[in-house]
């Protein structure tokens, strides 16, 4: 046996081998357990044995030879005092045996069956040596005192390294060397003492030897986002953030143990911070599967379950930034709330509000299963103080949980929000500037609610008592009621808690103790309470129903206790109890919209679905509101109008315009029509009738809006012949006599205040019939009569006469322009100008003085040089005036001088109005419409003295066309067209519908060209039978190339197209 390799191996010096003097030996174990497997022979291996270097089987070993190195340490006790340090590798001689079987070469058949099965193994035998054996387990050995070391230190350390367990992490593949490897040898090691601390070096050192690279490459793998089976186990670190998805939401943890339970499963021992009231920990325990179908390697972001550290999408900032946001809801706090995907359980509302307050929470909703609040002491000595500002520290904010409780005030309940979609409340002041409510009372209300947010409480005989603010809104549905109790809520920056009968219940016992119950919350929070449609608890007592009176005295008791602001709204004012009236401190009536009240609204609804990008032809929208004002729809059918037209151009994926708008107005007056032909009466009548509304004046009377006549009757549709002559604008003493008797039957018996003011300024001097005089006196109450403030007489202007001649700048541009003061045209002669012709509609104001004042304001602009544009829209004004008062020598007299002016400006000219314009639009629309209105009014003068032509008529003509009306009141005008696009309108691709004022333009140049072609032909040849042929035909094409929107100057509505009233009175004259 002394040639047998093992035998020699016994005998070698172990010292003779150079592994012996490496700073980390690596010995090699190999393990027998002498298993009887047929064909081989372990009976004779020793149960282990070392080596130096890795065991193999050599040449002509066979099936019972032990495996084996080639120097083997029979003496353990010389290493270990050598080296404090060791890795042993383990072997399996049977696992061994089975992996080379097939190497040993077979024995003949012949011989087989003769050799006794104990003798079988040796007669097998290898031709070659066999390969080295792969270690089934690697340890580290390391000295007693640097286990109880690295155990001490690992455990006290600041931040911990995980719990250290020698029994799992001196085992390959090193875990925990793994991630703590930098933390061992920067934060450790230089606080051990020395002879560990040089243990703990060469620890390292050897683990870097043996796993440093493999280390590098998985460090690379890692930051490269993917993850191999062989690695799993080293994606997770003890003491480290991870982070798992909850409810599609992320959530934090920090690892106290990794566990590899499988090869496919990873068992992590976590713990969080938990909220009930107080910051506690809380573990729990998460399994991380490797994923069956994958492949051996995957990204690690499609894990359930993965370290933070690993993430590159700035999942950790988003977690701090969440963390920040849940701890300033750790106490009260109103919230807006916009989760993208609500739950269909949710009633979806735009920005809803909510209020984070966990104790009253607690309080309402206690659990069985509650765990005691932490104390203060506890929770400072985790670092957590509930008062601070700020919380602990990023990691605290990382671990912060993804939901909270909050109470929903749009359908009062609690529920669990997720915090990353929580924002600060982003209060809507506009909104009340923007609610459709005369003035005087906005302004009231706004100083109640501002006046009881800074005061004192009242000092009422009983403490306790009268500290509120109540509020009745009362008036018909759709008025505004509701939309001023939401915006009081905005401007006072308090949550609006809205309650209605159904959520009351009618019985007294319910009524109190749900009432008690949200005055309470009402109170906690500082809420706004809206008790919408209180009909039902305000109605007057009777003796005969006590359970009525019951309810009524329960809400009395009540509202005297509240001290927030509390809002009652109702339509049926007439019923309520009077012992209500001392408890309100201020009741305001809501009366039916007018025109002028639905136009602001269209306009405030079309701005605001502007401002929130609904796809819309804005332009479009804006020219048109003052035609949709004309349906009598209350504010809340207005927004459902829009609500239904806006999905019907979705539907048809198209922006929303007006022809959707209109199909669902039409829809809507369909039904309301329907409703009041089978009721008999309108919903107003029927209120009136009942007793629980007054009389609206708004309801049948004749009411006019930026001059739109609209005759709002229920048995009346038609204009009279008064009316008709009235609205045809006609320049006659009979046609303002008709207009001042249909204006006496809708304004007051006196002139507006305003007026007579400045009627009073102008009587205080009797030199003011001398010229002289006039001026004089002009100069001292000069601020009276040419101040930029718009006076009532200004408005009269705009109501009645505006419309027939629509030249000047439209009355909320004048407003702004005046206001703001950023124009250098001088408007003040022109305000004069309106003043005189306002006062031709008012009672009881001496219109010569002012027509007076308006001469000597114009002859004082005429004085300037270069003229104004304004100068011509002066004379041309105070032409028409006069040309009404029967002083028509005076009136041409202003007409000539108003076509000198616009002559000397070029106004005829295409490009004057952009270089007059101060780069506005509407400035510059007003000066194409001056020029326009001076070439018709001038061939209007020439036909009422039977002129053969006119002075206008003879200049060449390059002024663009005007725009649409609804343009022109809304400030949005479109790019202009010319005269060459309308007179080749035939030959037009398009249908193109122009503005009636150029239909207008275009009839009175027809007839001009008709009289100039026939004078020319009768000088020439005095023929004229072929010219009358000509002009038919030129009318004739006239209307036919009228489109159908044009055609009928009359809507069914009653309403006028003043231009092409007049176009058709030029055309058939």
């Amino acid at each position: 046996m002394d040639g047998d390799p093992q035998t020699r191996t016994s005998k070698n010096n172990a010292q003779d081998d150079p592994s012996l003097d490496c700073e980390c030996p690596i010995i090699h174990r190999v393990h027998c357990y002498r298993p009887d497997i047929d064909g081989e022979d372990h009976s004779e291996h020793p149960d282990s044995a070392d080596f130096l270097d890795p065991p193999r089987l050599y040449t002509n070993d066979h099936r019972g030879s032990a495996l084996r190195g080639q120097h083997r340490l029979p003496v353990m006790q010389q290493l270990q005092g050598n080296s404090p340090i060791r890795i042993v590798r383990g072997y399996n001689c049977a696992d061994y045996h089975r992996t080379i079987r097939q190497a040993f070469g077979a024995v003949p058949p012949s011989l087989e069956s003769r050799l006794h099965s104990k003798v079988r193994p040796y007669a097998c035998t290898l031709a070659t040596p066999g390969p080295l054996a792969k270690p089934g387990s690697e340890e580290i050995v390391i000295s007693t005192g640097l286990k109880t070391a690295l155990k001490d230190y690992t455990t006290s350390c600041k931040p911990p390294m995980g719990y250290w367990d020698p029994l799992r992490d001196l085992y390959a593949p090193y875990d925990y060397f793994y991630h703590f490897r930098h933390e061992l040898r920067d934060r450790c090691a230089p606080s051990l003492p020395e002879p560990e601390k040089q243990q703990l070096f060469q620890l390292l050192h050897c683990i870097d030897e043996i796993q440093g690279a493999n280390f590098d490459k998985i460090d690379r793998n890692f930051a490269c986002g993917k993850v191999h089976r062989d690695t799993f186990s080293k994606l997770f670190a003890p003491n480290e953030l991870i982070v798992t998805i909850e409810e599609d939401h992320p959530r934090a943890y920090i690892t106290k143990t990794v566990n590899l339970s499988s090869k496919l499963d990873i068992t992590l021992s976590c713990w969080t911070w938990h909220f009930d009231r107080s910051f506690k920990k809380q573990d729990a325990t998460i399994t991380v599967p490797w994923p069956s179908t994958n492949p051996d390697e995957l990204q690690i972001s499609s894990l359930s379950t993965f370290p933070l550290r690993l993430d590159k999408t700035g999942l950790r900032e988003r977690l701090m930034a969440r963390g920040r946001k849940f701890w300033s809801c750790r106490h009260q706090r109103l919230v807006s709330y916009n989760a993208p995907f609500p739950t269909i359980f949710e009633l979806h509302v735009t920005n809803p509000k909510y209020m984070v307050d966990y104790k009253t929470f607690r309080q309402i909703h206690p659990s069985q299963l509650e765990a005691p609040l932490a104390s203060e002491r506890e929770m400072s000595e985790q670092g957590v103080t509930m008062e601070a500002e700020e919380p602990p520290n990023d990691t605290f904010s990382i671990l912060l949980p993804a939901t909270i409780v909050g109470y929903a005030f749009h359908d009062k309940k609690w529920r669990s929000l997720h915090v990353e979609h929580i924002e600060d409340v982003v209060w809507n002041e506009e909104a009340f500037s923007r609610l459709v409510l005369k003035s005087n009372k906005k302004d009231t209300i706004k100083a109640l609610v501002s006046v009881h947010l800074t005061s004192a409480k009242n000092v009422d005989f009983v403490e306790n008592k009268g500290n509120g603010l109540i509020m009745l809104l009362h008036g018909s549905p759709g008025t505004g009621k509701t939309l001023t109790a939401e915006s009081v809520a905005e401007i006072a920056k308090k949550p609006l808690y809205r309650v209605t009968c159904g959520d009351v219940g009618t019985s007294a016992e319910v009524v109190e103790k749900y009432l008690e119950s949200v005055l309470l919350l009402g109170s906690l929070w500082g809420c706004v309470v809206l008790l919408d449609e209180a009909d039902v608890f305000l109605e007057e007592r009777q003796v005969t129903d006590l359970a009525r009176n019951a309810l009524v005295s329960v809400f009395l008791r009540v509202l005297e206790y509240y001290d927030g602001i509390l809002i009652l709204t109702t339509n049926r004012v007439g019923t309520f109890d009077e012992a209500f009236k001392s408890r309100v401190q201020l009741a305001i009536h809501y009366p039916v919209l007018n025109s002028e009240d639905r136009y602001e609204i269209w306009c405030n609804f079309i701005e605001a679905m502007n401002e929130k990008k609904v796809p819309m032809l804005y332009e479009e929208l804006r020219r048109k509101a003052l035609v949709m004002a004309r349906r009598r729809f209350n504010g809340r059918q207005i927004r459902n109008c829009l609500w239904t037209a806006t999905q019907v151009a979705k539907y048809r994926n198209e922006p929303l315009g007006y022809n959707h708008i209109e199909q669902v107005m039409d829809i809507s007056l369909e039904f309301e029509d329907y409703l009041e032909r089978t009721r008999g009466h309108t919903d107003e009548e029927n209120a009136q009738a009942q007793g629980t509304r007054a009389f609206d004046p708004e309801v049948n009377t004749v009411r006019s809006y930026y001059g739109y006549m609209i005759v709002n009757s229920a048995k009346e549709s038609l204009l009279s012949q008064s009316q008709l002559s009235v609205a045809m604008g006609g320049l006659t003493r009979a046609a303002l006599a008709a207009r001042r008797n249909l204006v006496g039957a809708i304004s007051p018996a006196t002139a507006p205040e305003s007026s007579i003011s400045i009627v009073s300024a102008l009587s205080e001097n009797d030199q003011r019939n001398t010229g002289e005089g006039r001026a004089q006196h002009l100069e001292t109450i000069g601020s009276k009569l040419i101040s930029p403030n718009i006076d009532a007489l200004i408005h009269l202007y705009y109501r009645h006469f505006h419309k027939f001649h629509p030249l000047a700048v439209p009355l909320p541009h004048l407003e702004r322009l005046l206001t703001m003061g950023t124009t250098k045209l001088n408007f003040h002669p022109l305000l004069a100008v309106m003043r005189f012709i306002g006062s031709l509609y008012a009672h009881s104001v001496n219109s010569d003085e002012l027509k007076a004042i308006a001469t000597d304001a114009i002859l004082e602009l005429s004085s300037q040089t270069p003229p104004s544009p304004v100068l011509a829209q002066c004379y041309l004004l105070q032409s028409i005036s006069l040309h009404w008062c029967d002083e028509l020598d005076r009136a041409q007299e202003m007409m000539d001088a108003a076509i000198r002016v616009a002559l000397q400006l070029s106004m005829n000219r295409a490009d004057f109005a952009v270089g007059h314009g101060e780069g506005d639009p509407v400035i510059e629309e007003s000066w194409r419409r001056t020029w326009w209105q001076i070439y018709i009014t001038d061939a209007h003068y020439a036909a009422i003295r039977h002129a053969p032509t006119f002075t206008t008529n003879e200049v060449e003509m390059m002024t663009e066309l005007p725009c649409d009306e609804e343009e022109y009141e809304s400030g949005i005008i479109p790019t202009p067209r010319t005269l060459v696009d309308f007179d080749s309108r035939e030959f037009a691709s398009d249908d193109i519908v122009f503005s009636s004022f150029a239909y207008l333009i275009g009839a009175v140049r027809g007839i001009a060209s008709s009289i100039s072609r026939f004078l020319a032909t009768v000088a020439k040849s005095g023929d004229s039978s072929s010219v009358f042929e000509v002009v038919d035909v030129a009318i004739d094409g006239w209307l036919l190339a009228l489109p159908e929107s044009k055609q009928a100057s009359l809507s069914a509505g009653g309403e006028i197209d003043e231009h092409m009233f007049q176009a058709h009175m030029a055309i058939h004259a």
